[in-house]
């Protein structure tokens, strides 16, 4: 090689040399602006977390002391005979006679806790033993809908008399 070629060989690899370095430059700038954006949204989010756990923290006191100062739900009175079986039993009157006090105990024996199949009304014995298929559970089709008297669920219930007028 002659060295002419050579400094020809040289000034483009220089060139190439410079080329490259704002290229890397140009990317470099580029990440970083990146970066300082996704930073800056992370610290963005985390902020907004925290105000969230925050704000969480705070209705969930609010939903405490509501749930202390509110009284529990009434339920239903009960009748004059049950009235005086509790009065009998002695040291249970004046819980009894308070319903807001204690609420472990009202609950206990309010008469969802002593329905069986988690809360469900018993149905007639009568009534359970009946084989039940996919039409006796649904409800028919528009198509085969007959009068209201022959449907699927009217024949779960006993017929009531008729009222005369």
């Amino acid at each position: 090689m002659s060295s002419d070629e050579l400094d020809a060989f040289r000034a483009e690899l220089l060139r190439q040399k410079v080329i490259f370095e704002a290229e890397l430059r140009r990317q470099r700038d580029t990440f970083e602006e990146k970066l300082a954006r996704v930073t800056q949204e992370l610290a963005d989010r985390e902020a907004d977390c925290r105000n969230l756990q925050a704000v969480v923290t705070i209705l969930g006191k609010k939903v405490d002391t509501l749930h202390q100062k509110c009284p529990t739900t009434p339920l239903r009175r009960p009748s004059p005979t049950s009235n005086l079986q509790m009065r009998g039993t002695g040291g249970d009157t004046q819980r009894e006679a308070t319903p807001g006090r204690d609420s472990r105990t009202t609950r206990m024996s309010s008469p969802s806790a002593r329905r069986p199949f988690g809360g469900r009304l018993q149905t007639q014995p009568s009534l359970i033993n009946l084989p039940t298929s996919a039409s006796s559970v649904c409800a028919p089709s528009v198509s085969s809908a007959g009068s209201r008297n022959t449907s699927p669920a009217r024949q779960l219930h006993i017929r009531r008399p008729r009222l005369r007028s």
